[in-house]
């Protein structure tokens, strides 16, 4: 077997490969599956555990811990008090066993702006629709049936025809063959603990398994503490990658640490748009223009809870089938998402007696949000400690936005016959009347009085055809050290507007052909 876990390894490491892909997430799955399959000796290196399909849990109080980083819960701060709650899989297959598998391909006019603004000559849709088109027959993209979708699916859609509001179906990654009536009926709550059945095809059970069948091996449980270099002219040159083995919580438990060293002819970073910077920083690789970590975007997101007077049963259907974007144009985007009870618990603005009464109610709740396509961005910081020093500001600008939004979804709340709305604002935890929709901006809340959280990190390690702006160059090497691709989130010259999943890997797809044009 080509797997190896913690539990296995009772001393250090030395390995030799092709290439070494840190993550498997996203990029990390798709361009190592490429190149393993090209021929190519590929070494994975993944800090969580594998979890494989049979052994995914409804359980929140187990899954959560196991699958996700810091429990879900990252915060980044910023000034006034702003704080934005993110979170990202720590697990084989990354955040794409996580997400609800949303795939949208950039819109025109991004990769129009990103083509335009950094010099990337290929990236109109005729040069990017064939990686695209690869990817979404691979993990089989296509729009959710209405047959599996929820009850609030068809109030979402209800409320905004009688507003006269836009919609659009979803695609997903889902196979709606065997299995699927089982998990599509009931994956509202499922699917950000891991598919149990198999029906969302993420890069845990699509591309890691064409890259093992490929020959590739795959080390769990392994940190990656820096990227190794030597010499080169004037430059420098990836050689390989060396870390420490931990164990599912990230520690590297009672027993004295066992280091791992990999030699390799090239080096993938695809650790996501916080953790890349990071190693970057980690490996004394910050670019002279000082880019790596800056431009950081993060699609803010906010939830409303609405209580209807029919029961809806929330949980039975897909996580998504239809959403709201009648002001995508303005950076604003409706969804549906909903929540085991202890999680959705434990967001409520309220406690004890309170919150045990909506909880009652259960069966009658639904769950909508709001994306924010951002217009400021942060950055990743150089950090002292193990954990990434994140910086990022809700500017005036973005807080109206952010307020704007909250307005016209609990608008469509009550267009859709909602009866009662719990808000993620500090002073205002609920509404009963359309009219007091009002106050949410007659308030005027600080932005630290708002609950912001996302699932969508992207653009520290921007591509750019200028060597002043970016931090690899249109093939996705770093401008600075050969050999050092990086194929993750990060590399997004801006922000998407969608849910990036699709760009990610298509993105990948482009650089890992690159990569084997260029380096083998």
């Amino acid at each position: 077997m080509n797997i190896w876990t913690p539990e296995q390894i009772h001393s250090e490491v030395r390995e030799q490969c092709d290439v070494c892909v840190v993550g498997t997430g996203a990029g990390g799955a798709v361009s190592g599956a490429i190149l393993a399959q090209a021929g190519l000796d590929v070494l994975f290196l993944e800090e969580g555990p594998m979890v494989k399909t049979e052994a995914f849990s409804s359980d929140a109080r187990r899954s959560i811990p196991t699958l996700y980083r810091h429990s879900g819960i990252t915060p980044i701060a910023g000034r006034r008090g702003s704080r934005v709650i993110f979170s990202e899989g720590r697990c084989v297959g990354g955040s794409t066993v996580l997400n609800a598998g949303i795939c949208y391909r950039t819109p025109r006019h991004v990769l129009e702006q990103w083509q335009t603004q950094e010099g990337l000559k290929d990236f109109g849709p005729e040069g990017l629709d064939p990686y695209f088109q690869q990817v979404e027959q691979r993990i089989s993209v296509q729009e959710v049936p209405r047959a599996f979708w929820s009850r609030d699916t068809f109030l979402l859609e209800e409320g905004a025809k009688r507003l006269g509001w836009h919609t659009t179906p979803i695609k997903r990654n889902i196979r709606l063959e065997e299995g699927a009536a089982s998990c599509l009926s009931q994956c509202s709550t499922l699917c950000t603990q891991g598919c149990p059945t198999a029906t969302k095809q993420s890069a845990l059970i699509t591309y890691m398994e064409d890259a093992l069948a490929a020959g590739a091996r795959l080390y769990t449980g392994a940190r990656a503490e820096s990227v190794l270099t030597e010499p080169l002219k004037n430059r420098r040159q990836a050689r390989g990658v060396q870390g420490w083995i931990v164990d599912r919580n990230g520690k590297t438990g009672k027993r004295a640490p066992i280091p791992f060293h990999v030699q390799a002819k090239a080096v993938v970073l695809a650790g996501g748009a916080i953790q890349t910077p990071h190693l970057l920083f980690r490996s004394g690789l910050s670019t002279r223009n000082g880019q790596v970590g800056q431009n950081l975007y993060l699609h803010p997101n906010t939830k409303i809870i609405g209580l209807f007077d029919e029961p809806i049963e929330a949980w039975r259907g897909s996580i998504q089938g239809l959403q709201v974007d009648q002001f995508a144009d303005e950076g604003c985007t409706f969804f549906i998402t909903f929540l085991p009870p202890g999680i959705m618990a434990f967001g409520l603005p309220m406690h004890g007696e309170p919150a045990y009464e909506v909880m009652q109610q259960y069966r009658h709740l639904a769950h909508w949000g709001v994306l924010i396509e951002d217009t400021h961005s942060g950055a990743v910081l150089p950090a002292r400690g193990p954990d990434p020093n994140i910086r990022y500001d809700i500017t005036p600008a973005d807080r109206e936005r952010i307020l704007t939004g909250i307005e016209r979804l609990a608008t469509l709340f009550f267009s859709a016959g909602a009866r009662r709305l719990l808000l993620p604002l500090k002073r205002l935890h609920e509404i009963r009347q359309p009219e007091e929709v009002r106050k949410i901006k007659g308030l005027d809340p600080p932005v630290s009085d708002i609950d912001l959280f996302t699932v969508h990190a992207m653009g520290t390690c921007r591509m750019s055809a200028s060597v002043a702006r970016g931090v690899v160059n249109p093939s996705q090497e770093h401008f600075e050290v050969d050999r050092l691709f990086i194929s993750d989130a990060s590399v997004f010259p801006g922000p998407t507007r969608v849910n990036p999943m699709l760009t990610i890997m298509a993105l990948a797809t482009r650089a890992a052909t690159n990569l084997l044009q260029r380096t083998f």
